[in-house]
Order: structure tokens, then C-alpha cells, then sequence
């Protein structure tokens, strides 16, 4: 696949939930959720793009915003945002992260 199909249809996405896939209308307050990435992962190619992260656990893809070197974001430490159109749906979306990333270190911890 080229680099140019790994990411999502940027304007789509922008306007979307990351968790319920619900269209959020314009004007409309939403909830950041954002997280650092795993040591090691370059994500500079991506860097200002919405690409899809899969939840395996769940069996579900989301779109994660790719944070640019000179945001806000990135100077907290955050690599990757997740747009969400609700509290309820930002908890959600940060149970299942905090369970993909305990599956993750276990992963790792086995080696």
C-alpha cells in the first residue's frame, strides 16, 4: 500500500467522533483525547494527517490525528489527538487505549 492510501479522508474525518463514528455538526463543542506514541515509532510522514489506528481488542479502527512538530500537542507530549463528540465517548476511547496498551506491554514484557 503507498503512503498515500494510509491515511484517512481528511475532511470526512475531521468532522467525525473517533469513537461512535457520529457526524459532529459545526459549532458543536468537542473532547481532545490525545497520547504518545511507543518509543521508537517515526510518525513525521504523517505528521498533520488523520490515519486509522486499530483497536484489536475490539475490532474496531479509529482516526487518530498525527500531531505536528510545532503544536501545542506535541509540545506536551502528546503524538497522536482523538477528536470525540462527547465525555462518555472520550472515556470510552480511553478505556479501550489504556487496554490496547496493557495488551502491548504484556506483548513486549514476554520477550
Amino acid at each position: 500500500m503507498g503512503k498515500k492510501n494510509r491515511y484517512l479522508n481528511q475532511e470526512l474525518y475531521m468532522h467525525i467522533c473517533a469513537w461512535c463514528n457520529k457526524r459532529i455538526p459545526e459549532g458543536i463543542p468537542v473532547f481532545g483525547l490525545g497520547v504518545k506514541s511507543r518509543p521508537g515509532v517515526d510518525l513525521q510522514a504523517w505528521e498533520g494527517k488523520i490515519i486509522p489506528m486499530s483497536l484489536v481488542l475490539i475490532d474496531k479502527t479509529v482516526p487518530a490525528m498525527v500531531t505536528t512538530s510545532d503544536s501545542d500537542a506535541k509540545r506536551e507530549g502528546k503524538d497522536l489527538m482523538f477528536m470525540t463528540c462527547s465525555q462518555a465517548c472520550a472515556e470510552s476511547l480511553k478505556d479501550a487505549l489504556e487496554k490496547e496498551k496493557a495488551l502491548g506491554d504484556s506483548i513486549i514484557g514476554m520477550n
